[in-house]
């Protein structure tokens, strides 16, 4: 068996794990070919897609509930954040901002989404997803 490097050697990831991450990080770099500065809202603890984003991205920045700062290099800061809250961040200074299957665990859309346009530069990218509704079940 293959030994693994990189994002992959965690045992947390599944193959649907793995599978999942690669389809949606190929859909999402799509997108953001002209974005130099990438801000992710839910970066997760390590910022994975955000080191992978930042191969071709001029700053990439990050915030979630709890970070690994260990994880901080020259291209790639995470910051610890509450995304009910307003965001530390300037506005008007990033060209594109992630919310990828956040919002449905936050209690404040509203803010979040309102922090979200307000840190995003003029003719932005804005790419907000949302796990599917048919998951949360019935009855």
């Amino acid at each position: 068996m293959k030994k693994e490097n990189g994002i992959f050697s965690s045992k947390r990831w599944s193959r649907v794990d793995r599978l999942i991450y690669l389809w949606r990080s190929r859909l999402i770099k799509r997108h953001l070919k002209d974005s130099k500065l990438i801000c992710d809202l839910g970066c997760g603890e390590n910022g994975y897609l955000l080191q992978e984003l930042s191969r071709e991205a001029q700053k990439c920045t990050g915030f979630d509930l709890t970070v690994d700062q260990a994880s901080n290099n020259d291209k790639v800061k995470l910051f610890p954040a509450e995304l009910n809250d307003p965001i530390k961040a300037p506005s008007q200074s990033f060209d594109a901002v992630l919310s990828l299957a956040v919002i449905e665990h936050l209690n404040n859309y509203d803010q979040h989404v309102k922090e979200a346009w307000r840190i995003l530069k003029p003719n932005g990218l804005f790419l907000l997803t949302q796990q599917a509704s048919v998951l949360v079940g019935f009855g």
